[in-house]
Order: structure tokens, then sequence, then C-alpha cells
């Protein structure tokens, strides 16, 4: 028989244990009386709780493993067939003695000991995994940030003692989460007092769990964390987490990416709309990355034109066709040049006038300049020398 079998059966047999026990606490003792309506409605309730239990799945539930999904689901399922058990009562109370509290005790009954079996099981597992990782030599974490990232990387060390990674507690600036428990472990203090908390509590590793912290923020903790001669890992920021469910797995070292995260700017657009509506504004390396991208946030301030200056002759085509497809009054000409040629970029901004100049146009990929330096200077310092000559002029 297989597991998943097994796993219905007992779920049945708790599930159809749980109507004389019903009966047994609204009637009380002596049930002799009632034992042939106690037993035609069990046996005709039976089929109807087996494809119920079937369709959503308990037999499916990982019982070492059991979640809140899984409490909404056997709550789904109880409370379906109360409302069946009920309308029969209704129907055929005349019949059989069917109480109408009945159906209601029988759902509280049968959802409470569905998830208790369940419980039970989980709990086993965790204590056996528990008694399994004794002995060994195992870290002390203090989780920076208590937040819905830091409590569920908690409840997986907790749910994987063989990681030999035991929380002690949490870090957390929130004044609201201060003296709270999460997990049974307490937020020991803000973030601040990563040093103390260390100390006091023989702490092994920091782990930073705060995803949406600026990187000064996280510069911080690392900061203290060397000063302690304190591990110091990260979780992964959302977008990394998105790729899968957070685990013990996805714990890594602070990489640099992380100590450099920059808190959103928040532009000025009026500020910005003053300066370039009804304006010429020339854009240099138009047709690049940078450029292009430049380009289409400098349009929706409605200049009266924009002069895009590249050396690709193709990506200026690729450009002028993207452009082609938006509505805009603002007049968009392309002109091909490279900004080392002096005379042919006079040219262009005599004749165009611009009033605002972008420059965009440099070799930017520091692995291939750091192969050809020489070009590297002629473009990026030798065409801005060029380009500033003749803004200035």
């Amino acid at each position: 028989m297989q597991k998943s079998e097994k796993k219905l059966l007992i779920d049945l047999f708790i599930w159809c244990l749980a109507t004389p026990i019903a009966y047994l606490l609204r009637v009380g003792i002596p049930l002799e009386m009632h034992w042939p309506d106690i037993f035609i409605i069990t046996v005709t309730m039976l089929p109807l709780k087996a494809l119920v239990a079937h369709r959503l799945g308990f037999n499916r539930q990982c019982w070492h493993k059991v979640g809140v999904i899984d409490i909404y689901t056997i709550g789904e399922g109880t409370s379906l067939m109360g409302a069946v058990f009920f309308g029969l009562a209704a129907i055929f109370r005349e019949s059989l003695y069917m109480p109408l509290s009945v159906p209601l005790i029988e759902l509280i009954v049968a959802f409470l000991s569905l998830n208790a079996i369940r419980l039970i099981v989980r709990v086993m597992d965790e204590y056996h995994r528990e008694g399994v990782a004794q002995g060994t030599d195992r870290k002390r974490i203090v989780i920076a940030g208590a937040g819905d990232l830091g409590t569920r990387i908690a409840r997986e060390m907790l749910r994987h003692p063989e990681s030999k990674m035991d929380p002690v507690g949490f870090l957390d600036d929130d004044p609201q989460k201060q003296n709270q428990k999460y997990l049974g472990f307490n937020v020991l203090g803000p973030i601040d007092s990563l040093k103390e908390v260390a100390k006091d509590n023989n702490v092994d590793e920091v782990l930073i769990a705060m995803p949406s912290a600026p990187g000064k923020v996280i510069r911080k903790v690392v900061e203290m964390a060397q000063e302690v001669e304190l591990e110091h890992k990260i979780i992964p920021a959302l977008h990394e987490l998105l790729k899968g469910d957070t685990n013990i797995n996805q714990i890594r070292d602070v990489d640099v990416k992380d100590l450099l995260k920059r808190e959103p700017v928040e532009l000025d657009n009026q500020e910005i709309s003053d300066y370039l509506r009804d304006r010429t504004v020339l854009i240099t390396g138009a047709g690049g990355s940078i450029g292009s991208e430049l380009l289409r946030q400098v349009l929706k301030f409605e200049p009266e034109m924009i002069v895009m200056v590249d050396h690709s002759e193709y990506n200026m085509y690729q450009l002028d066709q993207e452009l082609r497809k938006i509505e805009t009054e603002t007049t968009c000409l392309p002109e091909i040049a490279d900004i080392r040629d002096y005379e042919v970029l006079e040219s262009i901004i005599r004749k165009r006038k611009p009033e605002v100049i972008f420059h965009a146009a440099a070799h930017k990929h520091v692995p291939l300049m750091e192969e050809n330096p020489d070009q590297a200077v002629l473009n990026n310092v030798g065409g801005t020398k060029n380009l500033v000559e003749l803004a200035l002029e």
C-alpha cells in the first residue's frame, strides 16, 4: 500500500470517528439506543468524505512539513461535509435521530483531530532531526531583520537542524518590534546593538535578512560585525528570492553589490520640464544603451528638437525606426558622426545650435578597454575634450 493511500485511510478513520464523538458530546452516555442511527450516518457519509479528501488532496499533504495552507484545506473539507451533514439532519430528522448541533460538533472535532495528527507527525519529525544533529559543532545565529524574510529563515533553521545553525534572536530598528517574540525568539534590540548582543549571547554569526535595506545599512552591519570578528552572511534580495522558495541554501556571503545599493533618487519632474521643454537638445552616443534610454526619457519632457549623434550607422537606424512609431511633436534628427572628429562635430553644433548637450558617447566596457587603452583615451578623453570646447565656444 502506498503512503498516500495509508494517509487517506487514517484520515477517513479519524473523520468517521468524529461522528460518534460528536453524538457523545451532544447526548452523553449511554449511546446504545442511538448506535443504529450513528452507524447509518457514518456509512452514508463515508464515500462523500473519501471523495472530498481525495479531491482536496488530503493524502498528498506532507505531514512532517504541514503548514497554514494545509490547515485551510482541511478546514475547507470539514466545513463542506459539515454543511452536507447539517442538510441531511434537517431533511431526515424525523426518521433518524440527528440533532442539528451534531454536524457543528462533528465539524469541530474532525478539524481539530485531522490537524492534530499532522502536528504530532511534524513535531516528532523535528524532534528526531534535532536529536540527530545534537553533538555536532553548531553556530549561534542572530538575524538582522525581524520581518517576513527573517522569520522565514529562522523557521527554516528550526526545520533543518542538520544545517548546524541555531537562531538566538533578532535585531530590528522598528520600535513596535522591540521586546516582541517571533517563533519563540526575542527581538534583542536595534541594529546598532549588534556588538553588545553578540557578546552577551555568544553569537557566532550575523545573518542579514533585510532585502529592502539601503546599502548604507548593510555596510553598517558588516562594519560592526567585522569590529567584533563576527561572521556575516546575507539573504538575497527579492528578485533573487523569486527564483525559488526561501531556504538555507540561499544564504550567501555579503557581496560588494549589497554594499553599494543606492536609495531611490526622487526627481523633480517640474524642474526637468522647465529645463528641457521647447529647447534643442543634443545627445551623443544616442544609439547606445545609455544614450537611447536617455533619449526616451528626454522625449517625455517635450523638447523642440533632439539631435541624435552616433558613429554607428546600424544603431542609429534601429533608433530611428523605433522613434518613427512614437507619436511626438519633437523633431528627432539623426547625425552620423564620431566625436573624435572635431570638424564634423563643430559643423553639427553650429548648424543645429543645441541649448542642452547630454554626452553619452564613450567606450564603457572596462575589460575590453583595458586591452585597448589607446582607443579608450582617444574616444573617452579626446572626444569629450572636443565636445566641451565646442560647448564652451
